[in-house]
């Protein structure tokens, strides 16, 4: 066993453990007993004390026992059970008992920070405490680690916070000077090929970001008619990036997430993003399910399709990932100070409403039943903490949120609202810095107001958080609010040769008929305005008479081809 220069000891209130000044050592004691993660509640603060007793640091963790047991859920019960009568006891002899991390990436750069100016090594705090990344950096203890890992304690319990789950991934790079850097900034060129089954030559794309400022090029365009190859070839640009940051030579998928194409390759080689997010508005996503908590290769995909389907039937999900329980999440982390996952979920939503008028459905309390009910973000955030965790632990998980409306309560959420939430939720804490976003057809169920909102709300998270994005879609209003070199169109000849190359016209603003007909060679539509303009000029009527009678109902280019019929110009 390594030298444990620290010694940990466990507390049962923050009062004792502010007695405790013993130096080189760390005080653990539980925090929010009043709020739980589905049944699991390891919440804690731990006081870090320096060599000298002179310095100390506090920061927030959780410690989840090894051995869930029926006080083993909470780590507040667990510690009774050890505690006895004492109000604080050394935890050493019951290092074997317990695993800890700390609650974001943050806290881990606040102790290497503090570690160094105290003139201890951080290997000397975190093997004693057996903090998770520590030892997964180090290859320690991983027979226990990796048996923990498959466990619901760690899904539900730990990983569902997102600050924690990329602390997870992230801070081991903090702790080895040798681990890689993060990218600052992802917005530079590459292409990617990839020979697709079906088809006789190679999918290639070239993404270039020159387009002239202020025009925004982070965000590119993949568009086609159905059967060219969107989906699969966006799935293959994912795995083959997943194999090349994951570099064990295995698959990192959970289950069937192998790469279906031949010839996959970057150019250049070395291109690499910080993590990928996949979303995918189709009901059959073609991306990779999750990764191996154990990959280098950080990702996350989610279908957008299944979320709406949720929120419109009140199918109930199978796992606590839903929109309320995120949300919540997303504030009282942003209260706590962890993370700004819920500003940039306002921002999201800045185009409808105010994030505190959302609203969620509370349990009555066990002494009050009329203490149920729903309560809007702005009414929680009034009371005092202790009131804000007790309600905040009643919020219904399966019931989606709602609008508070003033003089009406709460509100259902309209298809587009509702699509701008569930984008929100599921992007505003993971689209960090240096992310790829992957999107299939996020203007299913979006207004084409609404698909102008979007757009502007997706450019400026590209630009704060330097990331990029790439979608696939048959909407020719995604494609007016992008410049034309961020616009690729994907064709297929008749020998099933696929080409990609970029739009002929220039996109950002342009007339949305003259991209539908011209970008994405909307044949099958122009063959029915002709055959009908052909049946009205073959009426007997004047164009006169036409106009006044059409004119109401079909567009001014069809009435021009009607004119140009009966003049002779086009034949009839």
């Amino acid at each position: 066993m390594k030298n444990m220069v620290f010694r940990v000891f466990f507390s049962s209130s923050e009062k004792f453990a502010m007695k405790h000044t013993a130096p080189e050592t760390v005080v653990v004691w539980p925090v929010d007993p009043k709020w739980n993660d589905f049944s699991y509640a390891f919440q804690a603060m731990a006081r870090f004390i320096s060599k000298e007793g002179d310095s100390d640091l506090q920061l927030r963790m959780l410690v989840v026992p090894e051995t869930l047991g029926d006080n083993s859920y909470r780590f507040d019960l667990w510690l009774e059970t050890k505690l006895g009568s004492d109000s604080i006891i050394d935890a050493v002899p019951l290092r074997d008992q317990f695993f800890t991390i700390l609650k974001s990436e943050s806290a881990y750069r606040e102790l290497v920070k503090w570690a160094a100016s105290v003139g201890s090594s951080i290997e000397e705090i975190l093997f004693p405490l057996r903090d998770m990344v520590y030892l997964r950096l180090n290859l320690l203890e991983q027979e226990a680690l990796e048996s923990l890992l498959k466990t619901n304690a760690i899904s539900k319990g730990v990983f569902r916070r997102e600050p924690t789950f990329l602390a997870w991934h992230k801070a081991g790079r903090l702790l080895s000077n040798s681990h890689e850097q993060d990218i600052a900034d992802v917005r530079n060129n590459f292409s990617f090929s990839a020979k697709l089954s079906g088809f006789t030559g190679p999918h290639s794309i070239d993404l270039n970001f020159d387009a002239p400022p202020p025009l925004n090029d982070r965000c590119h365009a993949l568009i086609g008619i159905n059967g060219v190859g969107k989906s699969q070839f966006l799935r293959e640009l994912i795995v083959q990036l997943a194999s090349q940051i994951d570099g064990t030579g295995t698959d990192p998928f959970t289950s069937d997430g192998g790469s279906r194409a031949e010839n996959c390759f970057f150019s250049p080689a070395s291109f690499r993003v910080n993590r990928v997010l996949a979303l995918s508005w189709d009901s059959k996503s073609a991306f990779p399910p999750e990764v191996r908590l154990n990959s280098k290769f950080q990702y996350l995909n989610f279908s957008m399709h299944d979320d709406i389907h949720r929120l419109d039937s009140g199918v109930a999900p199978n796992s606590s990932d839903t929109l309320s329980s995120q949300l919540i999440q997303l504030y009282r982390d942003s209260a706590m100070g962890i993370d700004h996952g819920l500003e940039r979920l306002r921002d999201t939503l800045k185009p409808l409403f105010d994030v505190k008028d959302l609203a969620v459905e509370i349990l009555p309390s066990y002494d009050d039943r009329n203490s149920g009910g729903w309560r809007s973000l702005h009414d929680i955030s009034l009371l005092n903490e202790e009131r804000q965790l007790e309600i905040l632990s009643r919020v219904i998980p399966e019931s989606a949120p709602k609008r508070w409306v003033d003089n009406q309560g709460p509100t259902e959420l309209s298809s587009g609202e509702r699509v701008f939430l569930n984008f929100g939720i599921r992007c505003a804490a993971r689209v960090e810095t240096g992310t790829l976003l992957v999107l299939d057809e996020p203007e299913t169920h979006l207004h084409p107001k609404l698909i102008a909102d979007f757009m502007r709300v997706l450019s400026a998270m590209l630009e704060k958080t330097k990331s990029v994005a790439l979608i696939a879609t048959h909407s020719p209003f995604v494609v007016r609010e992008l410049p034309g070199s961020c616009v690729h169109v994907l064709k297929v000849d008749e020998e099933l040769t696929p080409h990609i190359s970029s739009a002929f016209l220039r996109t950002f603003g342009a007339n949305v008929e003259a991209l539908a007909t011209n970008i994405f060679a909307d044949a099958d539509s122009t063959q029915v305005n002709q055959e009908v303009a052909r049946k009205i000029a073959t009426l007997g009527l004047s164009f006169e008479e036409i106009r006044e009678k059409y004119a109401r109902d079909v567009s001014p280019e069809v009435l021009s081809e009607i004119r140009q019929i009966l003049r002779g110009n086009i034949g009839a």
